[in-house]
C-alpha cells in the first residue's frame, strides 16, 4: 500500500516485518537520554561527518529526491548499514515529530 509513493532510489528497503522492528527501536532509542540518536538532515549529515556509529534509517517516500540522494553513498563510504521504511509519517510519528525523513 504505502510502497507506491516510494522513490526508484529507494533500496534496499525493509520488509515489513523489518519496519516494524526499526520503526520500534526507533521509539525506544528517542525516549532513551543516552541512546544519541539524530534525527533530520542536517544533523544525520553531522554525524556522518564526525563518523558517528550507528544504522541510518531513511524514509523512502521523500519529495524532492534530491535532498538525501548523497546519503547512501556516504553510508557505504563510511561502512555504516542503512535501510528505507516505506514512510516517512510512519518514521515520524515512531519518534515522537510530524515528520521525518532520515534518522541515525
Amino acid at each position: 500500500d504505502k510502497l507506491k509513493f516510494v522513490n526508484k532510489i529507494a533500496k534496499p528497503m525493509a520488509s515489513k516485518k523489518l519496519t516494524k522492528k526499526l520503526l520500534k527501536l526507533a521509539k525506544k532509542a528517542s525516549k532513551d537520554k543516552k541512546a544519541n540518536m539524530v534525527f533530520g538532515l542536517k544533523a544525520v549529515q553531522r554525524g556522518l561527518r564526525k563518523d558517528e556509529r550507528g544504522i541510518v534509517i531513511l524514509a523512502g517516500d521523500v519529495n524532492p529526491i534530491d535532498i538525501m540522494c548523497h546519503i547512501p553513498g556516504v553510508c557505504e563510504q563510511k561502512g555504516l548499514p542503512y535501510v528505507y521504511v516505506p514512510s516517512r509519517q510512519d518514521l515520524g510519528q515512531s519518534i515522537g515529530t510530524l515528520r521525518s525523513i532520515l534518522l541515525m
